[in-house]
């Protein structure tokens, strides 16, 4: 029995397992502005560092957002701003060369797990929405799948709400490299996945 509550615990440290997808809402910066916001990262934001975006980084962001004239463009310019913020961020706070998924490494210093990239997708999505720049959709409450007892390793992504149709989306950046589009597909879909992990 004591062996199976240690194969748990390690279980547990592995994957993005200790907050709760509701919770994370909780950890992103709702202050966040392009001048001022915080960035997590080490796993599960046991790191967080302050960012400043160069006036012309969002001003790059605010020119993706004038030409979307239904929803699934505005998905699209909503991946290439999290690419580009993502981008600037790291070389601002030191995560710049974070590699996709949970990788283990000997120092998770500048490495993200699905929670520090759920909490910092939220702030980005939060900024966008704050500078009335998404028309199609508006940002929603991370969420979570997976329980091991289900096959899957527990995983989180942030989330936005089509406006019209009431359809969430997940916007996964954790599969991705630092500065790399991240996945931005129908929550429904995307609770199916991750059973090969």
């Amino acid at each position: 029995m004591h062996r199976f509550f240690i194969l748990v615990s390690l279980l547990l440290t592995s994957a993005c397992t200790s907050t709760s997808g509701y919770l994370l809402t909780f950890y992103a910066d709702d202050q966040a502005v392009p001048e001022r916001f915080e960035i997590c990262h080490g796993y599960s934001c046991r790191y967080k560092a302050q960012a400043s975006l160069p006036k012309s980084t969002w001003q790059s962001v605010k020119i993706l957002f004038i030409a979307p004239s239904n929803a699934a463009q505005e998905r699209d310019k909503i991946a290439q701003a999290i690419a580009l913020l993502e981008s600037e961020a790291g070389k601002l706070s030191g995560i710049k060369n974070d590699l996709p998924k949970s990788v283990k490494t000997k120092d998770t210093y500048g490495q993200q797990d699905c929670i520090d990239e759920t909490v910092n997708t939220t702030t980005y999505l939060r900024m966008l929405q704050s500078d009335n720049l998404l028309r199609w959709h508006v940002v929603s409450t991370p969420v979570r799948r997976g329980y091991f007892v289900d096959s899957r390793w527990p995983h989180n992504s942030a989330t936005v709400k089509e406006t019209l149709t009431g359809q969430l989306y997940a916007v996964d950046s954790w599969p991705r490299a630092n500065g790399e589009q991240p996945d931005i597909k129908p929550v429904a879909l995307w609770y199916q996945e991750g059973r090969n992990w």
